[in-house]
């Protein structure tokens, strides 16, 4: 830290198909499913509700329209979460701890293999598991912190390695390497890490978010040298598309007033920046190598209306769409594509 057996895939086939961005409703807690493993070949998309301790829900889509079929309540409870290599990542709060953040790594079929304390105090803000589903990252604010406010903000970013159950790397650890120089993590240096985001071709790269006095860049790092080399400037949050060639991610607006969405071609450097509508504070996942999905906020009377939204990844002029209503933290599983295993 710096300062500065549940349902089968044919049960749930009797639900009603839904409507996009208004499926089914969430059934009561005693139908959650208790397993995941009858869809372990289709893509689906696992989403937190939008509301103060919301279950999370198992949304199919189709693949080739990625129009929503169904919404079907899990029994999980996380406030990020992620999903690759047959586990699930789920980042939540330790309900008897007040303030206390944990990471728990479940199976498909939701037993859990791996329970970790991060740490008491603390905001919870990002996760995500690598393709292989041997390491999984995780990022929490030290409590009253948010990197709203550039500078004025504390991270713990971590990896575990779900095989030995132990934590691999506490990105505090790195030596970094900025502009040819390695920088110190002192109090002048203000390090910040955020948002890990694992190569889908070698778990052992994996890009992240390092501020270094206020200002966010890209670096790219290895688990097993805990050595990070920025690579570019003002990019928050990174998420590797799936076959590993390009980094979407969260573009601060030209008025510093919230983000928005934009992807950056690693081999060629070209940038693509989007207009949106509302405001995007999100890690944004990717339904496929050309769709980008990601959670919005739209500020309503009484508080704030999150919802997720769809775009083409490659066209700058294609409008986002609205894919999901009340739904946050977008986790894609991709069927019969993933190829993985969950480790034992």
């Amino acid at each position: 830290m710096k300062s500065n057996t549940g349902w089968l895939a044919a049960a749930a086939l009797l639900l009603p198909l839904a409507t996009a961005a208004n499926p089914t409703p969430n059934a009561g807690a005693a139908q959650r499913l208790t397993t995941l493993q009858a869809w372990r070949s289709q893509p689906f998309v696992l989403v937190r509700g939008a509301g103060p301790a919301a279950p999370v829900d198992l949304v199919s889509f189709d693949a080739a329209t990625h129009r929503v079929t169904r919404r079907v309540p899990v029994a999980l409870a996380c406030e990020r979460l992620h999903t690759a290599g047959g586990l699930v990542a789920c980042l939540r709060y330790n309900r008897t701890l007040s303030g206390a953040s944990q990471v728990d790594v479940r199976d498909f079929g939701l037993g859990l293999t791996q329970e970790s304390p991060i740490q008491s105090n603390s905001i919870i803000s990002r996760t995500r598991a690598s393709a292989d589903g041997r390491l999984v990252g995780t990022t929490v604010f030290v409590s009253g912190h948010s990197y709203a406010v550039p500078g004025q903000f504390s991270t713990m970013t971590h990896i575990w390695d779900t095989q030995r159950r132990a934590m691999a790397l506490a990105l505090d650890k790195l030596t970094l390497t900025h502009e040819g120089q390695v920088v110190p993590y002192t109090s002048q240096t203000q390090l910040n890490y955020w948002g890990v985001t694992f190569d889908p071709r070698d778990a052992d790269r994996f890009y992240v978010t390092v501020s270094i006095r206020g200002r966010p860049h890209l670096a790219l790092a290895s688990v097993a040298r805990a050595t990070a080399q920025t690579v570019r400037a003002d990019v928050e949050c990174p998420s590797l598309s799936p076959d590993g060639t390009r980094v979407a991610f969260k573009k601060r607006r030209a008025d510093g007033r919230g983000w928005v969405p934009a992807v950056l071609e690693l081999a060629s450097g070209k940038e693509i920046v989007f207009t949106a509508a509302r405001n995007l504070d999100d890690q944004i996942e990717w339904l496929d190598n050309d769709t980008l999905v990601y959670e919005a906020t739209q500020t309503r009377m009484g508080g704030a209306k999150t919802d997720l939204m769809v775009r083409s990844a490659r066209d700058p002029g294609a409008p986002e769409r609205l894919w999901l209503e009340d739904a946050a933290s977008p986790a894609v599983h991709r069927g019969a594509q993933a190829g993985a295993t969950a480790p034992r």
